[in-house]
């Protein structure tokens, strides 16, 4: 038996047995192995959910959970315990298709964004059509969550997805049809195995990038200008003061990607320095941000798009671990959304929880192509609050943003792949195709994966 926890380590399962599969008869095998022996499934990549995914309902490990009770109607037999498939082995690119109208790249599921899209650049010059804040996702695992970037034109990963290969409970891989594709580009791992991923792509795509201080909510009149003469556009609001840096990106000629280790180590250094201080002096973080946008330089730089998307976030990924949620809603709603943001700041500072990591705004396409898709406006804002490990109160401020989030004012609904305390609704067509491709619940359902937290 074995264990594994997630990126931030919020996330842990004891006790459990662990697959590691290279190949698609290896992946196949190991549903087989977790079946025949009674075992729930999760299916994981780098551990970058941050949800309840991977959790029982009553908190207890999947590994030392005890059977259900018989009930003489269930289609499932007594699950004894848990396994976990690791899918980092599973990381070929299968195929590329640069000849049709839309090309195509065939995928692995355990592929890493950062090394396919490295690999893409390098030997096809194609690229994804979007890109979340960071790249140490697999394939797999950012079409499940609903990964997304930052722009008025763009929708998430997922819905660029055209085709998936999947093991299901009985151990047959196969390619889902249309219906099937709408439930599992976005299904959190609820449906089987996912083996391969074939995406939409284009020719590489290279981005002017522009970081300036702005004022919010001021610039939030520019929006419109900024969506038309940019591909990408998203803020990092730094608590306590009414700045932001304001992230634009244009489309531009083909250049090389440049070293930028002066934005970088910049960034990276912030991110130690607000964290350490929240460790040891948490009333100090108002006055940290306040001084911290004073004589703030502007940065520019070009190249690649999968080398300017991810920096930010990247930057202090491996230094800051981080409890993190996100809401989205109307843009219509994106000015009373933020008022009730600073309020909700103002809130906990007064209860002694002091935020020390800034508040990313992004805005986000309607979704077309998938059923658990939370895009489904015109235009999707949203805000993504983030929480170091090291510091407390997270729970407190993240339970105050929720419920102003949820406000029918506003009428939010969470991002699946994150904290959230509220379970969602499931549509009543995706627990259909549920229930055909899963029938025994074998892989993790609604109920397993989302708990009430009281």
């Amino acid at each position: 038996m074995a264990s594994w926890k997630n990126w931030s380590e919020e996330t842990r399962h004891d006790g459990i047995k662990v697959y590691e599969p290279t190949t698609e008869q290896q992946l196949i095998d190991a549903v087989n192995d977790a079946r025949d022996n009674h075992l729930k499934v999760r299916v994981v990549g780098s551990g970058h959910a941050w949800s309840n995914i991977g959790l029982r309902k009553d908190g207890e490990d999947a590994g030392n959970a005890s059977p259900p009770a018989a009930d003489p109607g269930a289609v499932s037999p007594g699950y004894r315990g848990g396994a976990v498939i690791l899918t980092h082995g599973l990381k070929r690119i299968l195929a590329v298709d640069r000849d049709a109208a839309r090309k195509t790249v065939k995928i692995e599921a355990g592929a890493v964004l950062a090394e396919a899209s490295e690999k893409l650049y390098d030997e096809y010059r194609l690229t994804f059509p979007t890109m979340g804040d960071t790249d140490r996702q697999t394939v797999a695992g950012a079409i499940s969550t609903d990964t997304h970037g930052s722009g008025a034109k763009l929708r998430s990963l997922a819905d660029y997805v055209t085709g998936i290969e999947m093991v299901l409970a009985d151990g047959t891989c196969r390619a889902l049809d249309d219906r099937e594709l709408k439930a599992a580009r976005v299904s959190l791992g609820m449906l089987g195995a996912i083996y391969s991923v074939t995406f939409q792509v284009t020719n590489t795509i290279y981005l002017n990038h522009h970081r300036t201080l702005v004022r919010v909510p001021d610039d939030f009149d520019n929006l419109d200008a900024h969506f038309h003469n940019n591909r990408h556009v998203e803020y990092w609001y730094f608590p306590y003061t009414d700045h932001a840096d304001l992230m634009l990106r244009e489309t531009t000629h083909p250049t090389n990607p440049g070293i930028y280790l002066i934005e970088t180590e910049q960034l990276r250094a912030e991110g130690r320095f607000l964290d350490f201080l929240g460790r040891v002096r948490p009333s100090a973080l108002p006055w940290a941000f306040k001084n911290g946008t004073k004589g703030r330089r502007d940065e520019h730089r070009v190249g690649p798009a999968h080398t300017i998307l991810p920096l930010v976030s990247q930057s202090t990924v491996d230094d800051v671990k981080t409890h993190t949620m996100e809401y989205l809603f109307p843009y219509e709603k994106l000015r009373e959304a933020f008022e009730q943001l600073q309020l909700s700041i103002t809130a906990a500072r007064d209860d002694g929880i002091y935020v020390g990591i800034p508040v990313h705004i992004r805005f986000i396409k309607q979704s077309r192509n998938s059923l658990l898709s939370p895009y489904v406006w015109p235009l999707t804002a949203s805000f993504s609050v983030n929480f170091s490990t090291k510091h407390e109160g997270f729970e407190q401020w993240f339970r105050d943003v929720e419920r102003r989030m949820l406000d029918p004012s506003i009428g939010g609904r969470p991002h699946l792949g994150k904290i959230h305390f509220k379970k969602p609704d499931i549509p009543a067509e995706f627990e259909e195709i549920r229930k055909e491709l899963d029938p025994g619940e074998m892989f993790w359902s609604p109920e397993d994966i989302y708990r009430e937290i009281p």
